[in-house]
C-alpha cells in the first residue's frame, strides 16, 4: 500500500470517527440534561441514552482502530468461513462479548461524567468554567467567520482539494481476498469443501462454484433436494405434488402456485433437475417472469386491439432439459379480452421471445 494511499484511509476514517464522535457526545450531553431533572421517570431513558452513546462511539472508535490507524481490509460476508463453530472460534466470540461490554461500561461512567461535568458548566452561574468559556470562545469566532469569510476561502479551498485528492487515491476499499489470497481458514474451509466434493464424485468445490456463478441467479442453487417419487405422484421441494399425466407425457402441479398458474413438466420418467430448478424458479419469482414475458407480447396484444393489456400467468410448460437451461413456455392471458400469448424462453427466463396468440387451453 502506497503512502499517499495509506494516509488517505487514515483521514477518510479520521473524519468519520470525528463525526460519529459528536453525535455521540450530544447524546451524552441528552443524558446528562435528563439526569438533572432528578425524576424517576427520566432516569430510565436516561440510563439507556447513555448506555446507546456508550455502544455507539466504542463502535466507533473500534471502526477507526481498525480501519483507519491498523488499516484492516474488509471481508465481504460472501468469503467469510462458515460452518461449525469450534471451541476456540466460541471462547473468541464469548471473550469479544464481554470485553465490549466492559468497553462500553467503562465509556459510560468516564465520558458520562465529564459529560455531567460540561452540562452543568454550560448551564451553571460560573462565567470561569472551562465549557463556558470555550463555547464563548467558538461563537466568536464563528461570528468572525460569518461576517468576513474571504479569508478563510482560500485555505478551506487547498484542504478542499487535498482531500479530493487523497479521496481518490484510496477510494478503492481493500478486501480481503476469497480465492488465491484467501486466509488460513478459508483455505481450511475450502480444501475440506474439495475433499467432500470429490468423495461424492465431483470435481472441487472452487470449480462447482464457478459453475454456479455462471448461472443465472435468478434460478438459485444448481442442486435441489430429492425428489419423493410414489408412482403417479411426486412430491418436489418448495413445489409441491405433481401428478403424472401420461397423455401430456408428464407431471402436472396438483396446486397450482399464486400467480404462477397451471405448471407442466414434459418428462419420460422422473424430471430432471434442471427442469425441477426452472419450475422452482418460476413459482418463486413469477411476478418477475411475468414482466418479461409480458414485454415480449405487449406488441402483439396492441396488433389484435388491446389497449391497456392486463397479462396473468395462465399457464407454463417446462420442457426437456438437454442442458443448464431447459426450454420454458408461457402463456399469458388478458384480463380483459381473456386472449391467451405464448412465449418461449431458453436462457434461463432471462429473456422471452413471443410465438404471438395462442389457441384456447384445453
Amino acid at each position: 500500500m502506497s503512502v499517499l494511499r495509506w494516509l488517505s484511509r487514515l483521514i477518510g476514517a479520521t473524519l468519520a470517527w470525528l463525526f460519529n464522535a459528536v453525535l455521540s457526545l450530544g447524546l451524552f450531553l441528552v443524558s446528562a440534561y435528563l439526569f438533572t431533572l432528578q425524576d424517576s421517570d427520566a432516569a430510565v431513558p436516561a440510563y439507556i441514552t447513555r448506555g446507546i452513546a456508550a455502544v455507539w462511539l466504542l463502535g466507533a472508535t473500534w471502526h477507526y482502530v481498525k480501519h483507519g490507524i491498523v488499516q484492516r481490509p474488509y471481508v465481504p460476508a460472501a468469503a467469510r468461513e462458515r460452518g461449525k463453530v469450534s471451541t476456540r472460534q466460541g471462547v473468541l466470540a464469548s471473550i469479544g462479548c464481554v470485553a465490549t461490554l466492559v468497553g462500553a461500561l467503562a465509556i459510560a461512567m468516564v465520558v458520562g461524567e465529564r459529560a455531567d461535568w460540561v452540562f452543568a458548566g454550560l448551564t451553571g452561574d460560573d462565567p470561569a468554567h472551562p465549557a463556558r468559556v470555550a463555547l464563548e470562545q467558538a461563537s466568536v469566532e464563528l461570528r468572525d467567520v460569518a461576517a468576513d469569510p474571504a479569508p478563510y476561502m482560500a485555505g478551506f479551498l487547498v484542504v478542499s482539494a487535498v482531500l479530493l485528492m487523497l479521496r481518490a487515491v484510496g477510494r478503492r476499499p481493500d478486501v480481503a481476498p476469497a480465492e488465491g489470497g484467501a486466509t488460513t481458514g478459508q483455505r481450511r474451509q475450502r480444501r475440506r469443501s474439495d475433499r467432500r466434493e470429490k468423495a461424492r464424485g465431483g470435481g472441487p468445490a472452487g470449480h462447482a462454484g464457478a459453475s454456479r456463478a455462471e448461472q443465472p441467479s435468478y434460478q438459485g442453487p444448481s442442486s435441489v433436494p430429492r425428489v419423493s417419487s410414489s408412482g403417479r405422484t411426486l412430491t418436489a421441494p418448495m413445489l409441491g405434488t405433481f401428478r403424472r399425466d401420461d397423455a401430456s407425457g408428464g407431471w402436472r402441479l396438483l396446486q397450482p402456485a399464486a400467480g404462477a398458474g397451471d405448471l407442466f413438466i414434459e418428462a419420460v420418467n422422473e424430471p430432471e433437475e434442471a427442469q425441477l430448478i426452472a419450475a422452482r424458479g418460476l413459482v418463486q419469482r413469477s411476478f418477475e417472469v411475468l414482466l418479461r414475458a409480458s414485454d415480449a407480447v405487449l406488441s402483439s396484444a396492441r396488433a389484435d386491439g388491446v389497449a391497456l393489456p392486463r397479462f396473468t400467468i395462465a399457464s407454463s410448460v417446462g420442457h426437456g432439459a438437454g442442458g443448464p437451461s431447459p426450454r420454458v413456455t408461457v402463456r399469458l392471458r388478458d384480463a380483459g379480452s381473456s386472449r391467451l400469448y405464448e412465449v418461449v424462453s431458453e436462457d434461463g427466463m432471462q429473456t422471452f421471445v413471443s410465438r404471438g396468440a395462442a389457441a384456447p387451453a384445453r
